[in-house]
């Protein structure tokens, strides 16, 4: 019986890591971590440039739909430091409002400012405001562009938004974007 017990515990298996597992296990961490955070840091910004485009996207999906529904005029536009009206200054990474024309304080949608290094610029025909008709047009003579950056240049995340006289956006990747 002796003899079964002494067998047992000459057998037993060793149990955790020794110091040479761990030290090549955090070295292979480490390079997968030193390959992957670059390319994660990447898929962020894009995935934020988009979720902006999206939103300025549907705020103009939005103020049209509101327009033809309520038959009344409705304005998408930069908003003010108080987020209660329109402004006429800065840029459109302030934030957006859209509201009734006939009564300003029928705020429909407020969108917060967008993160520091982010910018986004309209272009002459979109510098303050896009107006609806109950028609659902806009007051538009051509279409308007507004170009998103990331860190106030023109890179690979850079998206431009186009919007017709008729409040239809289309999206696009674009490099070559004149400015921010």
């Amino acid at each position: 019986m002796n003899d079964m017990i002494n067998k047992r515990c000459f057998f037993k298996l060793p149990s955790g890591f020794t110091l040479l597992e761990l030290m090549v296990t955090l070295a292979i961490a480490a390079i997968l971590a030193t390959v992957a955070i670059p390319g994660f840091s990447n898929l962020i910004t894009s995935n934020r440039i988009s979720s902006s485009v999206n939103g300025l996207l549907g705020a103009i999906h939005m103020a049209r739909s509101e327009a033809v529904k309520l038959g009344t005029f409705v304005e998408l536009c930069k908003k003010n430091s108080n987020s209660d009206g329109c402004t006429d200054g800065g840029n459109w990474e302030q934030g957006w409002l859209v509201r009734e024309v006939a009564d300003l304080t029928n705020i429909m949608l407020i969108h917060n400012a967008l993160e520091d290094n982010y910018t986004v610029s309209g272009s002459l025909e979109a510098a303050n405001a896009i107006r609806f008709s109950p028609s659902g047009e806009t007051n538009l003579t051509k279409t308007a562009t507004f170009v998103f950056c990331h860190d106030g240049a023109v890179n690979d995340y850079t998206r431009v938004l186009e919007v017709n006289r008729f409040g239809m956006g289309r999206v696009r990747e674009d490099a070559s974007a004149t400015s921010c």
